[in-house]
């Protein structure tokens, strides 16, 4: 991937190319690659671009835009408030972006990583840790306002099940259960969670 380093203080700017891990190592904090440290400092992520990849399957969802991976399926019931995600593929992913999101429960069921075993030893997605855009989590919310929202993920075959990116207001409840590396990965963001498992 491609990310520009720039020198602030003299407000000079350079492209560099870096590495799926690279990128993964810079995405968690920060890291040295020859001598020189690079840290992310980016606050919002800009996925104007993301529908020109052609993986992608696309559903409007209120003011937010919801971008799937094929071995997604998603059982949306409005009336009831309620998002169904569930991972029928190793590696799947979804993304809820833009918008906001209001008295809303979304569940992930991800797929069972027991099943995916090689000689006793568990074979990663191939876009593990991260996807073409960059992205960690199996179920990812971006540049959203939430109130009063609860998240539920069980099982994750991603670096993180859940992965929150400038989000900013309310969540009553995040439970997540056997996730394959990390639960939950928040980044950029500002806000209030009532109950956290």
């Amino acid at each position: 991937g491609q990310l520009q380093r720039c020198k602030i203080y003299l407000k000079e700017c350079e492209d560099h190319y870096f590495s799926n891990e690279n990128l993964s190592d810079l995405l968690e904090g920060e890291f040295v690659l020859n001598k020189k440290i690079y840290q992310y400092l980016g606050k919002r992520l800009d996925f104007k671009n993301i529908s020109d990849y052609e993986k992608y399957n696309r559903l409007d969802f209120g003011t937010s835009t919801i971008y799937y991976d094929e071995g997604i399926t998603i059982n949306s019931q409005p009336n009831e408030n309620l998002l169904n995600i569930k991972q029928n593929k190793l590696g799947a992913r979804i993304y809820i972006i833009n918008g906001k999101l209001e008295n809303l429960t979304i569940n992930f069921d991800g797929h069972d990583t027991s099943e995916e075993t090689e000689l006793g030893t568990k074979i990663l997605p191939n876009n593990f840790p991260i996807d073409v855009k960059g992205l960690t989590g199996c179920l990812s919310l971006i540049n959203l306002s939430v109130k009063n929202i609860s998240i539920k993920a069980n099982k994750s075959s991603c670096e993180d099940a859940v992965n929150l990116i400038n989000v900013k207001g309310s969540i009553s409840e995040i439970d997540i259960k056997d996730s394959f590396s990390d639960g939950l990965d928040i980044d950029f963001s500002d806000l209030k969670i009532n109950n956290l498992k």
